[in-house]
């Protein structure tokens, strides 16, 4: 799995917080549902990302951690595709 791939699908969604933002303040983020929609779309991308159907990526999408539930944060996204294959316990947050 390549970053610059990461960073190209987290370009292609994203939406910016502002900064009064309590949870996110002022960083950028994605919408789970929309990394869903969109991996959906591109089974090439979705299986460069290590996912073999987007039922998959959805049942995984709902554990990663995150500050506000149902969107990531830059660093949570990365966190979810490179940490997918380390046990539940490593990968959720308190």
């Amino acid at each position: 799995m390549s970053f610059f791939l990461l960073k190209w699908v987290f370009n292609a969604i994203k939406r910016d917080s502002d900064e009064d933002d309590p949870k996110f303040k002022g960083s950028s983020y994605v919408s789970k549902n929309d990394l869903l929609k969109q991996l959906a779309q591109n089974p090439e991308l979705l299986h460069a990302l290590g996912y073999s159907d987007p039922a998959q990526l959805k049942d995984n999408v709902k554990l990663a951690a995150s500050k506000k539930e149902g969107y990531l944060m830059w660093s949570e996204f990365l966190d979810f595709f490179f940490l997918k294959d380390a046990p539940l316990y490593d990968r959720i947050d308190g």
